[in-house]
Parts: C-alpha cells; sequence; structure tokens
C-alpha cells in the first residue's frame, strides 16, 4: 500500500497537499539556481564573465517574474459576484 492511499484514507488531504506544496516549492527554486548557475557557467566559458553576469541576472529576473505571476493575477483578479 503506497502513502498516499494510507494517509488519504485518513482524511489527511490538507496535510498531504500543503507538505507536497513545500515540496514542490523547494523543488522549483532548485531547479531556478540550477538553471541560473547553468545559464552563468555556459556564457563564462563561451562569452566571458561580464556577459554570463548580464545574462544570469536576465535570468534571475525572468525567473522572479514568473514566480510572482500568481500573486500578481490574484490581486488583479475581479471579485466573484
Amino acid at each position: 500500500m503506497n502513502l498516499h492511499r494510507a494517509l488519504f484514507r485518513r482524511s489527511a488531504k490538507q496535510t498531504i497537499v500543503q507538505t507536497a506544496h513545500v515540496i514542490m516549492r523547494f523543488t522549483l527554486t532548485g531547479v531556478a539556481i540550477m538553471l541560473i548557475g547553468t545559464v552563468l557557467l555556459i556564457f563564462d566559458l563561451v562569452v566571458g564573465r561580464t556577459a554570463a553576469l548580464v545574462m544570469a541576472g536576465f535570468t534571475l529576473v525572468v525567473v522572479i517574474i514568473i514566480a510572482a505571476l500568481p500573486v500578481i493575477v490574484r490581486t488583479n483578479r475581479p471579485a466573484r459576484e
């Protein structure tokens, strides 16, 4: 029997969802760090340190904007009637 079914039968849905949310946030943060590091490494080797820092900074800004989109959409959504 897998863990999901065992917890679901005990009405632990809220705990499962919250735990999965936290794990997903940590995972996506790790992916973002790896992406920025990869951009930094490749541009540093191919073009140079200055271009690498500029592109890594640009990638960081894009990641922050993407991460902030759900908050922006939630605050701009009209209230339900």
